[in-house]
């Protein structure tokens, strides 16, 4: 699996690269909730920390202008999660219905563009189920997992280039962290064919593509 602790490194020093070059950015975030889960939300990120709670009034609205490192978060309503990506001057206006979570979550203002995107791009994920798990695509033959892996690359980029987001922060991340989730795909499926085979003197072809060229 040492093709897995290479990328989980890579990635690790990038987005630390990145966090670290981060300067505090203003935003404000209004919305309102339909049978909402509890009386506040969250801002949070991937790990859980919470960076700013957002208090619902009496008919589930809120608004918030607050200072914050760009970059993404999740938008937690105390039971489900949305992702958002935040940037200096970003004025959004977020409703949703936790019935329908996923599917009812709507961005309007500056930065509703990027925001919707990430909306949209959950749901494609979502509707590929186990295409997109390692245990599945890992188990496949070569030839048929590239396809795989390019297929779902492909929707995820074609997906990207049709909405027209004016955010070239947003932009250059969206396109690098593509590129990375197919360079994940791509490094750990050597050894996590031949473990999950039980194949373990397993080795891909001479024509497979090196993820870290």
């Amino acid at each position: 699996m040492k093709n897995m602790k290479n990328t989980i490194t890579a990635i690790l020093l990038c987005i630390t690269t990145l966090t670290m070059a981060q300067k505090e950015v203003t935003v404000t975030i209004a919305g309102k909730i339909t049978n909402p889960n509890s009386d506040s939300a969250y801002i949070m990120d991937g790990w859980g920390q919470i960076y700013q709670i957002i208090e619902l009034d009496e008919v589930h609205s809120f608004k918030n202008t607050f200072t914050i490192e760009k970059g993404y978060y999740r938008f937690n309503d105390g039971n489900e999660a949305t992702g958002i990506f935040l940037n200096d001057g970003y004025d959004l206006y977020l409703t949703l219905d936790t019935d329908s979570f996923d599917e009812t979550v709507s961005h309007t203002g500056n930065g509703a563009d990027a925001n919707n995107y990430l909306a949209k791009k959950a749901l494609v994920e979502e509707s590929w189920g186990r295409l997109d798990y390692y245990g599945y695509y890992c188990k496949l033959e070569e030839k048929a997992f590239l396809k795989l892996a390019d297929s779902l690359n492909e929707i995820s980029e074609t997906l990207l280039k049709s909405e027209p987001i004016a955010d070239t922060d947003f932009n250059y991340l969206a396109s690098s962290g593509l590129r990375y989730e197919k360079m994940y795909k791509l490094s750990i499926y050597p050894g996590t064919y031949g473990y999950l085979n039980k194949l373990k003197d397993f080795k891909v072809s001479k024509q497979y593509p090196d993820p870290f060229k």
